[in-house]
């Protein structure tokens, strides 16, 4: 029995999703009668599970799901699995349209229970000139199975921060790129199944240190927080939240999400790994940031506030005015993301439109962004869903068949690579205001994206 806790707003779309679906009578197999204690949509997946899992009659198992996405009940965690469980039904049923026309659908059943929910509170106080928004939801990964099936290594490498750890992995790291080159350089580029062979082994050419960009305070402060409260996991935070300026990285800040953050910030305090600053403001012993303190700061219960010593005053004087000091785009991007994701980049259309100038000449036929939101769902499987507003309907359009196409004919793709058309689409929003990315990626995809 699955009890799901957020369950908010209501069955506004099932006529929407039923059409599209186009059901058959229920009667096609035995009704989904609940046990007790178990809500209807609880039996529905129940019965969808035990079709697909365990007798492994996907017909079976896509009438229930089918019935539950198009009655679209308020627990959003058993929609959202299944809604991608039957996209990998759909797939391995030879219909792939159908499987397309319901991720299309994804991002909008999630925005009918939209609310900022998943920003920590803290987070709205960082500075004005924060353009770049990264969240992960400890909470929502660590439990998905899609997740916790990854060899210890590929969880390591995301989550550590115990240094010897770390350096184990860099050597594996090399040890593989060893194997598989012959050579001994380390691999920093796309996984190898979508790298091409290269002719001759040697250096890679680096980036000059003159155009290099400094790291955010978050790139090392997230583990020295940690360290200092006693931890080498980023795993015991419930979740964090990183803001940078895209052009000047050092204008960042975080949040981070612990439960008994206040009694361990007590506790590092009398311990001296945490300098008192001021009331509910604290320095990392030893720690320097560009030549200055990092400071940390209790802003609400259970978050710690990550800043540099130049920064954080800002957000302590916004705090204190009780003000909302956050870019008012990057905010309201931030809350058009579905509330149930496990990860999510938002980037402002600055941002966007400077990295854009890097394509130079070629960018005057790209659509013009107003940003760009990468947000991740992790099930038993993943849903991974990249949305780019735009208000360039024409070039758009001209994007979508020319991305199409190159996923439907390219024939360098590796037939073992996890990502093809068959599971990924691109398509504009219904509203015409948005190009989407869809893809959902079972266990032994995912598996093989992050261990390659």
């Amino acid at each position: 029995m699955m009890h799901v806790s957020q369950a908010v707003g209501a069955r506004t779309c099932s006529i929407t999703l039923a059409s599209m679906l186009a059901l058959e009578p229920t009667t096609a197999v035995p009704a989904a009668t609940p046990r007790k204690h178990e809500t209807d949509a609880e039996a529905l997946y129940r019965h969808g599970l035990n079709c697909m899992d365990n007798l492994e009659r996907d017909a079976c198992a896509i009438k229930y799901f089918e019935q539950l996405v198009a009655e679209n009940p308020p627990e959003r965690q058993l929609v959202g699995d299944a809604m991608l469980r039957l996209v990998k039904l759909y797939e391995r049923s030879g219909r792939q349209d159908d499987g397309k026309l319901l991720l299309r659908q994804f991002w909008d059943v999630g925005m009918k229970r939209r609310r900022h929910a998943a920003i920590p509170w803290s987070a709205k106080f960082m500075p004005p000139d924060i353009s770049v928004m990264v969240l992960v939801d400890v909470t929502r990964t660590q439990p998905a199975r899609v997740f916790s099936e990854l060899p210890v290594d590929a969880k390591d490498r995301m989550f550590t921060c115990n240094e010897t750890r770390r350096q184990q992995l860099r050597a594996k790291r090399v040890k593989s790129d060893q194997d598989e080159r012959g050579d001994i350089v380390v691999s920093t580029g796309p996984p190898k199944h979508l790298r091409q062979p290269r002719t001759r082994p040697g250096p890679r050419p680096r980036q000059s240190s003159a155009n290099k960009l400094p790291e955010p305070v978050w790139s090392k402060g997230l583990c020295q927080v940690l360290h200092a409260l006693g931890h080498d996991d980023l795993r015991v935070l419930a979740k964090f939240v990183m803001g940078m300026n895209h052009s000047d990285p050092v204008r960042s800040s975080a949040v981070l999400v612990l439960e008994g953050a206040d009694q361990q910030l007590a506790k590092a305090e009398q311990t001296g790994t945490l300098v008192p600053v001021q009331s509910g403001v604290w320095a990392l012993r030893d720690v320097r940031y560009h030549g200055k303190p990092v400071h940390v700061a209790r802003l609400d219960r259970d978050e710690i506030t990550l800043a540099g010593a130049d920064v954080m005053p800002g957000i302590l004087a916004a705090k204190q005015a009780h003000k909302l000091r956050i870019d008012d785009e990057l905010w309201q991007l931030m809350g058009k993301v579905p509330n149930d994701v496990a990860f999510f980049t938002v980037v402002t259309r600055a941002a966007m439109r400077d990295q854009m100038a890097e394509f130079g000449p070629m960018a005057k036929l790209l659509p013009q962004p107003d940003g760009l939101l990468v947000s991740a769902v992790a099930y038993d499987y993943a849903g991974v869903f990249v949305r780019m507003p735009t208000r360039d309907p024409l070039r758009a359009t001209v994007l979508v068949a020319l991305v199409r196409r190159l996923l439907e004919d390219n024939p360098r793709r590796p037939k073992d690579s996890p990502v093809s058309e068959r599971n990924m689409d691109i398509s504009k929003s219904p509203d015409g205001e948005a190009l989407i990315l869809s893809a959902v990626l079972s266990r032994p995809q995912v598996r093989q994206i992050l261990t390659d």
